[in-house]
């Protein structure tokens, strides 16, 4: 049992280190091509990763890019670790095509 538990363990650390890795390796590409900015946006401050401020003025960024950059900048960074891995989670539901063709493309897997 005790065993099962450590595997347990190390998959789950495994899949938290990926999605922070994945995020940060692909930092440029998800800033140029996320096009539904604004439910991520909307469900990081649901997830508490980003407060009102950050929010109106991220909100007041004309730009998809711009807002993105701001959120990579700001929140993204203080929110370290966790809040990269609840932005890849959000992204899954928002921008799974998009995840999916970075992932193929870089060969993360087949």
């Amino acid at each position: 049992m005790h065993i099962i538990s450590k595997q347990m363990t190390l998959v789950y650390v495994s899949l938290c280190l990926s999605s922070e890795f994945f995020v940060d390796k692909h930092q440029e590409e998800l800033i140029q091509r996320v096009t539904n900015i604004t439910p991520v946006i909307e469900a990081l401050v649901s997830r508490k990763v980003i407060n009102k401020k950050s929010y109106d003025e991220i909100m007041s960024i004309p730009d998809t890019e711009g807002r993105m950059r701001a959120l990579y900048s700001g929140p993204l960074k203080v929110g370290g670790g966790q809040g990269k891995r609840i932005f890849y989670n959000i992204l899954e539901t928002h921008e799974p095509y998009l995840l999916d063709y970075l992932k193929k493309t870089n060969g993360e897997y087949n």
